[in-house]
Parts: C-alpha cells; structure tokens; sequence
C-alpha cells in the first residue's frame, strides 16, 4: 500500500494492489466522498515486491512506485485531475539485481530528485535518485540482516533524507544522509 496528501488540491490518496492484478487508487477528503479509480493494470500482483508513493509539488506529479520482485522499478504518475480521466503514464526507472523485497520513496526539494529506497533480498539498501530529465544514480547506504519493512522521508529543517528500516529482532534502524551529487 502507498499513500500521501496533495496540496494542490487538498486530496489524500490511498494506493493498493488488489487480487485482480489492478492497481487501485482511492481519493478524498472531508469534502470529497472516496473515489476508486484504476491506477495500472500491466503488473501481475504476485511479483509485485512493494508499492510506495509521494507527491512532487514543483510538477504537480502524483507518483506511485512500483517494484517488481524481479528488479524492475516503475514510475506510475499523473499530473492533478485523474478524478476528471488525466492521463497516468508508466515509466520504467531502473532495473536492480538481485531481487527485491522492500521499496519506500519521497521527494526532496531543496534538490528537486526523487529517491526510490529499495531493499534487496541480501539485506542492501539503495538510494536511487533522479528527476524527470536527469538521473543521479544508485548510491549504495548500508546492509542491514533481517529487515522486515522500511519507510523514507526528508526533513526539511535539517535538510535531511531518512530511511527508517525494522529488523525482525524488533530493532529500528536510522540511516540519514544529506544531499547526493
């Protein structure tokens, strides 16, 4: 599941992969009754390893992240009025090796990149960062045994990229870094 807010329209949007191979997103606010619309439809859900989600301000970009189990990272995103049938594009934006388990994604806009975090099945955590007419690349974090889930963010007072990451032995790791490149 994925979910975020966006503040150009006041909207929350919640993002899950259902059993029929669907991509669904649900959309509201206090004053917006929930709405379902179909987000993507190419991915087979059981080799879907994770799904994350962040809104990019500066584009207006609603972006879901979707990693395959296989490696393949995609880029599910529209601009602003899918309630009104805008268009949602799929992009693939980069391929890793060995599989994946785990993804988390956020925006950081004293850069303006998007980060992609994704944990291999090895344990290795990955930035992966770019914008729409540039990448930055794969900067390797850390290796962490037994990793369960993860989250990211970025903290704007400090400038700041945060991965969060659970260890079955009930332990919270933070790995923070500044910016890249």
């Amino acid at each position: 599941m994925a979910g975020f807010y966006t503040v150009d329209d006041g909207l929350r949007h919640a993002t899950v992969g259902g059993a029929d191979n669907i991509l669904h997103e649900v959309i509201w606010s206090a004053q917006v009754t929930p709405t379902a619309q179909n987000l993507a439809t190419q991915f087979t859900l059981q080799d879907v390893a994770a799904i994350s989600g962040f809104f990019a301000l500066d584009v207006h970009s609603r972006d879901v992240i979707v990693a395959m189990q296989g490696g393949s990272v995609f880029d599910v995103h529209y601009s602003g009025a899918i309630l009104q049938g805008g268009p949602i594009t799929t992009d693939l934006v980069t391929t890793f090796s060995p599989p994946l388990v785990n993804v988390a994604a956020f925006l950081s806009p004293d850069t303006g990149y998007r980060h992609v975090i994704v944990l291999q099945s090895g344990g290795q955590l990955y930035d992966y960062s770019y914008t729409p007419q540039q990448v930055f690349g794969q900067t390797p974090l850390v290796s962490l045994a037994n990793v369960v889930d993860i989250a990211a963010y970025y903290s704007a007072y400090d400038t700041t990229r945060h991965v969060i990451a659970a260890t079955s032995d009930g332990n919270l790791h933070e790995i923070y870094y500044g910016r890249l490149g």
